[in-house]
């Protein structure tokens, strides 16, 4: 498997600040992939999996399916944005 983009780091750690700000953290963490190398794993407490794709992010349990791509957002950062906030909209 091959390292993390910027992308993917970036918005793992800004997942990382939401989840603690909320006393949380993301169960069962892995690399996962052979095409592209992705982040998953679970958010504690709830029955919310994520996914951080090289320049994409998904989550979806509970009967949520939001899915953030990239031609969707002018910028990665703006991706990451997106997702946080949804995110953080879901967890409170």
């Amino acid at each position: 498997m091959e390292s993390l983009s910027k992308f993917q780091k970036l918005c793992e750690r800004r997942l990382s600040e939401l989840l603690s700000s909320s006393g949380k953290h993301l169960e069962g963490r892995k690399l996962e992939g052979e095409q592209e190398t992705y982040i998953t794993g679970k958010i504690s407490g709830s029955d919310i999996q994520v996914w951080i794709y090289e320049d994409e992010a998904m989550f979806d349990g509970g009967g949520l399916d939001c899915r953030f791509e990239a031609p969707d957002f002018d910028s990665g950062e703006d991706l990451i944005d997106a997702f946080i906030s949804q995110l953080s909209s879901e967890l409170s």
